[in-house]
């Protein structure tokens, strides 16, 4: 037990790294190719978590006190001339305030950079699949003696393949990512790479109207520290809820879901509440 209280403040410190991340789940026409053209969205979101779980999936004595209030500004460009199908060029930038034990910190968090392309792109047949590739480059806010930090100090690369699929007034959607973590030089640790899986199943009450549910979960390796691996140290996330998106027209559209972890192992536990707000431009 002893050892375990003198590890909580550095596991904080790995886990919360990727808080926003575990935060979103597979959205409505996330993997779907849209029109040519600009696109600009933001999603607010707030996460709370009240339980640190252990390797076991137990929590420890420790409360968290984890609160994330975050905006993410996106902007996307799809393109249907350069290739045979569409590209997607995509950069992403979260402006957040976080709590963690007594730390806080605000600012800006990692900036993402995405690449993507449909190699089936069938808006006849209601079918799409493709790749991207996502970089995160860490710009964000950073302190190594702090528990609280949005920015994580290290380069993220994110290979990611996803599907999408309407079905009369069922839409379906998939999406698996693999996600490799460099070295923290800071503090000589290495996340564990991780593969997420993200789901999302929804039925049109109206043309313009979608209920939906999401399910995903992230799974962990185990991290190194100073190039040795710490046993049963790797993480896992199963987080699910419901979703609600609207289409207004004239290129704007919303969506609002709320999620909820489970059987979560080496990690923090809690909900998180988001919504997405798109343009196009």
């Amino acid at each position: 037990m002893t050892k375990m209280v003198k590890a909580i403040p550095a596991l904080l410190v790995l886990l919360v790294c990727s808080t926003a991340g575990t935060g979103r789940a597979a959205e409505p026409y996330d993997n779907v190719a849209m029109p040519q053209g600009s696109y600009f969205s933001t999603y607010p979101l707030f996460r709370h978590a009240n339980r640190l779980m252990d390797k076991n999936g137990n929590p420890v004595a420790t409360d968290p006190d984890l609160e994330l209030y975050q905006n993410t500004f996106k902007y996307t460009y799809y393109d249907k001339t350069l290739l045979p199908k569409t590209i997607s060029l995509c950069t992403m930038l979260p402006v957040s305030y976080m709590n963690l034990r007594g730390d806080h910190d605000g600012g800006i968090g990692d900036l993402a950079l995405i690449a993507g392309y449909w190699f089936v792109d069938d808006p006849v047949a209601k079918t799409w699949f493709g790749a991207r590739l996502q970089t995160i480059v860490p710009i964000g806010s950073y302190d190594k003696g702090s528990k609280a930090n949005l920015g994580g100090n290290v380069w993220q690369f994110r290979p990611v393949l996803y599907f999408a699929k309407q079905s009369g007034n069922l839409q379906m959607e998939l999406t698996m990512k693999y996600s490799i973590y460099t070295t923290n030089t800071d503090t000589d640790t290495r996340q564990g790479h991780d593969v997420i899986v993200e789901g999302y199943a929804g039925w049109f009450l109206r043309p313009d109207l979608l209920l939906g549910w999401q399910l995903n979960g992230t799974f962990g390796q185990d991290k190194t520290v100073a190039g040795n691996r710490v046993v049963d140290s790797g993480g896992r996330i199963y987080q699910t809820g419901p979703s609600l998106f609207k289409n207004f027209g004239k290129g704007f559209s919303a969506t609002v879901e709320a999620l909820s972890d489970f059987a979560v192992h080496n990690s923090t536990e809690g909900y998180t509440v988001l919504a997405r707000l798109s343009w196009k431009i």
